[in-house]
């Protein structure tokens, strides 16, 4: 069962006015710290809400009503007593089917369980709410933890509730009465999961009913769970580029802060990943703030973190060729449950192949310190090599580190772009100076910027989902200046 943690505001409809001894009006509402509970046949929607309430200062008891909108369709045309000013019974709202029924009374802190008296008894229909919390400051009332439940959570749940006050402590009659508030009680829809490779990282989906942009924040969850001041925002990896629909173009991304990105009218679109920093024996949740363009609040994705503790933080791995021989070194910083690593290699574009395993110098597997590895790679090709450290637990589990790329004694050009042409979109290319900080921008044949990497610090980049064509790869070099252009060619089959 996944639950989503959201937080939406959809502009409400003015209440409808009805006059009785005095005038009512209820504006709103704001839903808030929403969760989502999706089970085989049913959804629970769990959710603070906000609304405004003007009305007669005698009134002693408000009663908020939830509906479905296809419910909400079907009320008589006077639920509420008019000219006898009475109060939905019981038996009324049963057949209603409403899905809340929350009675709040001004001397106390929590929502009341009981409803109407009949005879020496109080009623308590099926969709009366007790003991919730809430708040009522210059007439802005809060309440939380109301919860409905509807067949799915799947589409946007509309919903519709009418606010009741009367001075009867026993709701007894109707003092005012405000008609058909309307909310969307769950858009944007999201979803979202970890991926569990170091770095961490998040992906998330969002659904919406029109053409607009959403910004998101990410936050490591600190209890108390859901979205508070205690929260920490996560930053990325240094001289990452989110390269996906960001609007205004990829841009580099060091902490996760109101990172704008587009979406699609009734289509579930995917974003990510989005790679997090992540210390050794850490263990936490994801928070996203989500907010949709023009609406003045947000909704909060709680992403659930399953992976299991990273056993090892590879602090650093290089790959540096000395004629015919490739010396590795990569230094952890700590490491837990440590089995080795075995060193794999790829010439050219063939497949993966482990050289050799080099076991773990950590006692038992264990170390809060740096430790220093090296292996020498007896290698002759005269083509591009890549090598990869996967790290290899005791129990079997495996993580693989980034990739390192070396030339070949026959590669004279400082920048090697391979396979060139391309036959699936995807390219290779390797830098000469593994210690330079380059600006790289990836241009059409008219000149247009299709991607661009801002501060690459690796010395080697991968370009793929390249539809076929002709491409320029313009380099700049940002200590010195010096700029070059490589051809690059993509052929489909």
């Amino acid at each position: 069962m996944k639950k989503i943690l959201l937080t939406f505001i959809l502009i409400a409809s003015f209440a409808y006015i009805s006059k009785l001894n005095a005038q009512c009006t209820v504006t709103g509402p704001v839903l808030s710290n929403i969760s989502t509970n999706t089970g085989p046949s049913s959804c629970t929607i769990t959710f603070d809400l906000n609304f405004s309430l003007t009305g007669n200062g005698g009134n002693k008891i408000t009663v908020l009503y939830i509906w479905t909108s296809s419910d909400y369709a079907l009320l008589p045309a006077h639920f509420y007593g008019i000219n006898d000013n009475s109060v939905p019974t019981s038996s009324d709202i049963n057949a209603s089917n409403a899905l809340a029924t929350i009675k709040i009374n001004t001397d106390s802190l929590l929502t009341v369980f009981n409803y109407q008296k009949v005879s020496s008894h109080f009623e308590h229909p099926t969709s009366m709410k007790p003991s919730l919390n809430y708040s009522v400051v210059n007439g802005s009332v809060t309440v939380t933890g109301i919860s409905v439940t509807v067949p799915s959570c799947g589409a946007p749940v509309s919903l519709q509730a009418d606010v009741l006050s009367s001075q009867s402590p026993d709701l007894s009659s109707v003092g005012c009465v405000a008609h058909g508030l309307s909310f969307i009680a769950n858009e944007p829809i999201l979803a979202g999961f970890l991926g569990c490779i170091n770095p961490r990282y998040f992906v998330f989906s969002a659904k919406t009913t029109a053409n607009t942009t959403v910004t998101f924040s990410a936050y490591q969850d600190v209890a108390p769970a859901g979205l508070g001041a205690e929260d920490i925002l996560l930053s990325a990896p240094g001289g990452f580029i989110y390269s996906g629909n960001g609007v205004g173009g990829p841009t580099p991304i060091s902490t996760y802060q109101n990172i704008t990105l587009t979406t699609t009218a009734n289509t579930t679109v995917s974003y990510g990943q989005f790679p997090f920093q992540s210390a050794l024996g850490s263990k936490f949740n994801v928070i996203l703030k989500v907010q949709e363009n023009g609406n003045p609040n947000y909704n909060t994705l709680l992403i659930q973190n399953t992976c299991s503790l990273l056993p090892v933080v590879l602090k650093s791995f290089t790959a540096v060729r000395n004629h015919s021989n490739v010396l590795l070194t990569w230094v952890t910083s700590s490491e837990q449950n440590n089995s080795g690593f075995q060193i794999q290699r790829q010439i050219g574009i063939g497949n993966w192949q482990t050289i050799t395993f080099v076991p773990t110098q950590a006692p038992g597997g264990y170390s809060s310190s740096d430790i220093t590895y090296t292996f020498n790679d007896l290698n002759g090709t005269r083509g591009m090599s890549n090598y990869r450290i996967m790290q290899v637990d005791k129990d079997g589990k495996f993580t693989y580190s980034a990739v390192r790329a070396v030339r070949g004694e026959g590669l004279l050009s400082k920048v090697v772009i391979y396979p060139n042409p391309s036959t699936d979109g995807r390219v290779n290319v390797v830098f000469d100076d593994a210690n330079a900080i380059r600006d790289i921008s990836l241009m059409d044949v008219n000149g247009r910027i299709v991607k661009q990497w801002k501060g690459e610090t690796n010395n080697n980049l991968v370009i793929d989902n390249l539809s076929a064509g002709f491409y320029n790869l313009k380099i700049i070099v940002r200590e010195t200046g010096e700029q070059s252009v490589e051809k690059i060619v993509v052929n489909k089959r």
